[in-house]
C-alpha cells in the first residue's frame, strides 16, 4: 500500500509539473507558483534599482539563490520519492510518464 502511495505521488508530481510546463511554453512564460514568486522578486528587485543600485544587486542575488534552492528541492523531492517506490529507475520512468501526460494534455487542450 505504500508503494501505490508513492508512486501516486511520483505520477502526480510528474504529470504537474508538465501541465506546468506545457502552459510555460504556450504561453511564454513561467506560470508555476515557484516560478511567479521568482518573477514578482525580480520585480520588486527592479523597482529598488531606480533607489540603490547596491541594494538591487543584493536582492537580484538573493533571488538567484532562491530559485536555486527551489530547483534543488524539487529535484530532491523526485529523486526521494524514486527512492522510496523501490526502484530509483522505475520512479523516475513514473515520474516521466506523468510529465510527459501532463506536458501532452496542455499541447492538446
Amino acid at each position: 500500500m505504500k508503494e501505490l502511495a508513492v508512486i501516486s505521488a511520483l505520477l502526480l508530481t510528474g504529470l504537474t509539473a508538465g501541465l506546468f510546463f506545457g502552459l510555460e511554453m504556450k504561453m511564454g512564460q513561467d506560470v508555476s507558483p515557484t516560478g511567479l514568486v521568482i518573477q514578482a522578486g525580480k520585480m520588486f528587485c527592479q523597482g529598488l534599482s531606480t533607489h540603490d543600485s547596491v541594494v538591487s544587486a543584493n536582492c537580484k542575488n538573493q533571488m538567484n539563490q532562491i530559485a536555486m534552492f527551489a530547483l534543488l528541492l524539487g529535484i530532491l523531492e523526485v529523486v526521494i520519492l524514486a527512492a522510496l517506490s523501490g526502484s530509483v529507475a522505475a520512479g523516475i520512468i513514473i515520474y516521466i510518464i506523468g510529465f510527459v501526460a501532463g506536458f501532452s494534455l496542455t499541447l492538446v487542450g
